[in-house]
């Protein structure tokens, strides 16, 4: 990506830019708690969303696993923010 960009996901925002947010939340459907997840760095990937499936390189959850009624936690965004 251009160096000028950088993406955060953030589900622990309820608001921004005067908009309520509908990712806002505390704890993933595996009981971590929300964190801010960045993603893209000055146009660099640093990470990716966690859930507790380790993947390498990767070895801890950063509070983003969701699930669907009646489907396996996937990793999924909250609040994406492209800066």
């Amino acid at each position: 990506m251009p160096e000028f960009i950088s993406v955060y996901d953030d589900p622990t925002l309820q608001r921004l830019g005067g908009q309520d947010l509908n990712g806002f939340y505390r704890f993933d459907d595996e009981a971590v708690p929300a964190q801010r997840a960045n993603l893209v760095e000055n146009g660099v990937l640093r990470a990716f969303l966690m859930g507790r499936s380790p993947t390498r390189g990767f070895d801890r959850s950063n509070g983003h696993g969701r699930r669907q009624p009646g489907q396996d936690v996937v990793a999924r965004q909250g609040n994406l923010v492209v800066q």
